[in-house]
């Protein structure tokens, strides 16, 4: 018997001899997503979402800056500046470091779990 393998949009990550196991075994759509192509682009997805968290996070405290709600880094960082505090700038500025250093942190003990 001979089988022509569908071309998948995944294969560029999996390895070619999986897919076709999976083709002779007849694997479901459903199991071969969640066995063979989720793990894979796993740690892509990890590397995307650490990026996406420490932009957010400037994201954030640049909009708090702008829009200067009562309580905020924004706020107490733009007082700062305003005030020509270079040390209370500079604080702050350790302050998000650190904050986003324990955000990545916190991913990281995600991806291995």
């Amino acid at each position: 018997m001979v089988r022509i393998r569908k071309s998948s949009n995944f294969s560029w990550n999996v390895d070619v001899k999986l897919i076709e196991m999976m083709d002779i075994y007849e694997v479901g759509k459903w199991d071969r997503l969640k066995d063979l192509y989720i793990p894979s682009i796993s740690s892509y997805i990890h590397s995307g979402m650490a990026a996406a968290m420490g932009l957010n996070l400037k994201i954030i405290i640049a909009a708090e800056v702008l829009s200067q709600p009562k309580i905020s880094m924004g706020t107490s960082f733009q007082i700062e500046r305003v005030n020509l505090n270079t040390a209370g700038v500079f604080a702050w500025s350790l302050i998000t470091i650190l904050l986003a250093a324990m955000l990545e942190r916190g991913l990281k003990l995600l991806q291995k779990n």
